[in-house]
């Protein structure tokens, strides 16, 4: 059974001033606890193929860059439901999938549900690159 330095039982000491003696000490990493905090980040997003110019997209982007307290560091899925005027609601999702220094981008949606009598828009799709750069840490949502 090892214990809590990573020696035999009744061997610690002994490990433990070899380590000091070699000069082996533990030194702390010069990660601090702000350099291990989530830091913000402002996300670009440039189309590469839309299925119409006439669509509508029920996008996180819709305003411009997305301002995020922490940039995505793997797969990320967007959901938002959105009610159009053709009487419908529709939920797009917006991915992002790490890929270089940025992010391959994918937007779909689809209807949730319909009023009665309602006349379905034309679904819509698109493609693109996103990507991130720094803000400062005391940035403020513009939203």
């Amino acid at each position: 059974m090892l214990n809590a330095i990573g020696a035999f039982p009744g061997s610690g000491l002994l490990v433990g001033g070899a380590l000091v003696a070699a000069g082996l000490a533990f030194v702390p990493s010069p990660l601090t606890h702000e350099s291990l905090a989530p830091q913000p980040c402002a996300l670009d997003l440039a189309v590469e193929r839309e299925t119409s110019p006439t669509c509508f997209f029920g996008s996180a982007f819709n305003a411009g860059a997305l301002f995020v307290e922490q940039c995505p560091g793997g797969e990320t899925v967007w959901h938002e439901e959105y009610d159009f005027e053709d009487g419908c609601t529709w939920r797009a999702t917006e991915t992002l999938i790490p890929d270089g220094a940025g992010f391959r981008y994918s937007y779909t949606e689809e209807i949730v549900s319909c009023e009665v009598g309602a006349i379905p828009a034309e679904a819509c799709s698109r493609t693109g690159r996103v990507t991130h750069r720094p803000v400062d840490a005391s940035f403020s949502d513009p939203f």
